[in-house]
């Protein structure tokens, strides 16, 4: 099982045992290709709200935070439902993360709205989205065209 700093991005080590504290923010299309490698390494990993651990079950951010290293501060207290494209932008900025303007790229993380209620993250590959799915209790890579309306892309 992973130790306590794996469960807190913030410091200690991410979701693969690797130190955080050092790390720089990914910038380059090898930097790119690691977080799809990161994200493909999750898949079949179970869904659990707020997880933050492979070990014990992921959800949409800790799939985000797993895969993308240079995120030490996530989103906290968050629902199922609710919250806002603003404060997902505010949290991403934070990271320092910026807005892709046009058609996703691979390697970013997606900010996607499958219901009018209802917020979701994504790593896109360049076709397939990598995510955790909260129906099929799993992360799962899905090809093909977004099953939901995109907000917004984002990337280091």
């Amino acid at each position: 099982m992973a130790g306590e700093g794996d469960r807190h991005p913030g410091g200690g080590r991410d979701c693969f045992g690797v130190g955080r504290n050092n790390r720089a923010a990914p910038a380059s299309a090898g930097a790119t290709n690691d977080v799809i490698t990161r994200a493909r390494a999750l898949i079949g990993t179970r869904f659990r709200l707020h997880g933050r651990d492979p070990a014990s079950g992921l959800d949409c951010v800790g799939l985000i935070v797993c895969a993308c290293p240079a995120i030490t501060r996530p989103p906290e207290g968050y629902t199922l439902r609710g919250g806002s494209a603003a404060g997902f932008a505010a949290i991403f900025v934070d990271n320092g993360m910026a807005q892709r303007v046009g058609n996703p790229r691979a390697g970013d993380v997606l900010l996607l709205l499958p219901s009018a209620v209802q917020f979701h993250l994504g790593i896109w590959s360049g076709n397939s989205l990598i995510h955790a799915d909260a129906v099929l209790r799993r992360v799962v890579e899905t090809p093909g065209a977004l099953a939901w309306p995109l907000v917004s892309g984002w990337y280091f």
